[in-house]
């Protein structure tokens, strides 16, 4: 297809009017006090008011689950290093809570503190409003700690755990409720 002078006049007129509107957005971005009144430091009012699409989108009931289902295991590992029970309320309920309380307190009476790391294999079904399952398939290696030095001892072989875990919500959180195991092997190798 050949060009006619016309047209040539037409894509270098665009041409041109994108070189100006490029060195024009560059100097902009340069910036300077230009009579902007916020280039005093104060917000712009794009800053301060937040538009109806640039507000942050809240997490799906599936990803708040799954937060909450995390936040469970940083709370338990602390528990179990530590022997502590103070947090636990925060991410259990119901049967689980009572479960894990007793796990911690007979750990505590035996010095028995423990460091797990879990790599995790997740999936999360939300059942209803106020009920998810989370299916974990995850890897687990457990040390067990000397009470008096904090120095780790025996590392145990990690084992590969299935485990369900019912999340309930109430006033507006997730909490593990309880916890079924599926089933515990050794891992390979």
């Amino acid at each position: 297809m050949r060009m006619t002078s016309a047209s040539k006049r037409v894509l270098f007129s665009a041409a041109g009017l994108a070189v100006v509107l490029i060195a024009g957005l560059f100097i902009v971005q340069a910036g300077g006090d230009n009579g902007d009144p916020a280039a005093d430091g104060s917000p712009s009012p794009s800053e301060s008011t937040p538009t109806p699409d640039s507000s942050p989108t809240p997490p799906s009931p599936k990803a708040q689950a799954k937060l909450a289902y995390l936040e469970q295991w940083d709370v338990y590992t602390e528990a179990v290093r530590t022997l502590k029970t103070d947090e636990l309320d925060k991410v259990f309920a119901d049967k689980a809570l009572e479960v894990v309380r007793k796990e911690i307190t007979r750990r505590r009476r035996e010095q028995t503190p423990v460091m797990i790391d879990v790599k995790h294999d997740l999936s999360v079904k939300i059942i209803d409003a106020t009920t998810a399952v989370v299916d974990d398939r995850y890897a687990n290696q457990t040390t067990d700690i000397d009470p008096d030095t904090g120095e780790l001892t025996k590392r145990y072989s990690r084992d590969l755990i299935h485990e369900l875990y019912t999340l309930k919500k109430a006033n507006g959180k997730w909490k593990v409720s309880a916890i079924f195991r599926q089933s515990i092997k050794p891992a390979k190798s």
